[in-house]
C-alpha cells in the first residue's frame, strides 16, 4: 500500500516513519506533511492507498480536512493523542486509529486489518458516518456502523433499545422490531456505548437508559423498556442502576 503521514509534529512523524520501516513491509511510505493544506496536496498528486492522519493540528484539523475532501477515496488511520468526543465520533464509525505514543504491535494490527478492506462503498459509508457524528451531533443522534452476516447497516444510536449476548455474538434489538446479530462479543458494545447513554445491567444485556421505561424490584430485579421488553438486573448492577435513576 502506498501511504502519507499528515502530522503537524515532526518527531511523531519521524517515529511513525520508523515503525512503519520496521515492522510494516506492506507499506510504502511516498510522502508527509505537517498540516492539512499540504496534506491535501499531497492527496491530490500522489493518490495514496492509505493516509495516517493526525486529528489536531494547527489551523484545519484533520477531520475538517476529510470534510473538505467530501468523497474520500483512499483508506486512513487517524493517529491522535486522546480526544474524548472525537474519539468517540471515530469509534462508531468503525474506522481505525491509534494513540499516540504509537505502540508497534498496534499499528502491525491496524496496518494488518485496514489492507483487507476491499470494499470502496463500506469505506465511504464508514467516511460518511464519521462526518455525520462529527456535526454536533449528541449521543443519541450519533450513528454507528454494524457489520452482520447479510451486509454493513448504518444505524442511530439512539434507536438501539438494547443489546443481547448470545455466546460470541451479540444481538442489537431496535427500536422499530429489527434485530441485528453481529460477531462481536457484549463487552466489545458495552465499552462502544457506554460512553453514549447505555449500561451494562447484567451479564448479558446493554441497555440504552432513553428507552428505559420502568424498573421492577427484586432480588436484582428487571428493567421494563419502551416496547414492553422485560430485561433481567443482576444484584452486582442493581446500585449502579438505582443511582442512575436518582439521577435522571
Amino acid at each position: 500500500m502506498k501511504a502519507i503521514i499528515i502530522d503537524d509534529e515532526e518527531l511523531s512523524r519521524i517515529t511513525l516513519k520508523t515503525l512503519l520501516r520496521d515492522y510494516c513491509s506492506n507499506v510504502q511510505l511516498i510522502g508527509e506533511a505537517p498540516n492539512a493544506e499540504v496534506g491535501k496536496q499531497l492527496i491530490d498528486a500522489l493518490r495514496p492507498d492509505l493516509v495516517f492522519l493526525d486529528i489536531a493540528m494547527p489551523g484545519q484539523n484533520g477531520l475538517d480536512m476529510l470534510r473538505d475532501l467530501g468523497r474520500v477515496d483512499f483508506k486512513t488511520i487517524f493517529v491522535t493523542a486522546h480526544q474524548e468526543y472525537a474519539l468517540q465520533a471515530i469509534r462508531l464509525s468503525a474506522i481505525d486509529y491509534l494513540l499516540k505514543p504509537v505502540d508497534e504491535d498496534e499499528l502491525i494490527a491496524a496496518v494488518n486489518k485496514i489492507e483487507l478492506e476491499t470494499s470502496a462503498v463500506e469505506k465511504q459509508m464508514r467516511m460518511n458516518t464519521l462526518i455525520h457524528n462529527l456535526r454536533g451531533s449528541s449521543p443519541s443522534d450519533m450513528k454507528i456502523c454494524i457489520s452482520d452476516f447479510e451486509g454493513y447497516h448504518i444505524r442511530k444510536v439512539g434507536d438501539i433499545l438494547f443489546c443481547e449476548a448470545d455466546n460470541t455474538y451479540t444481538k442489537i434489538h431496535m427500536t422499530n422490531g429489527e434485530t441485528l446479530i453481529v460477531s462481536k462479543t457484549l463487552s466489545v458494545y458495552d465499552d462502544l456505548l457506554s460512553h453514549s447513554g447505555f449500561l451494562r445491567v447484567h451479564k448479558s444485556y446493554l441497555i440504552n437508559i432513553q428507552h428505559l421505561r420502568s424498573y421492577q424490584k427484586g432480588d436484582g430485579g428487571y428493567v421494563v423498556l419502551d416496547n414492553g421488553s422485560k430485561v433481567d438486573v443482576s444484584k452486582r448492577k442493581k446500585d449502579q442502576l438505582l443511582e442512575l435513576l436518582r439521577k435522571m
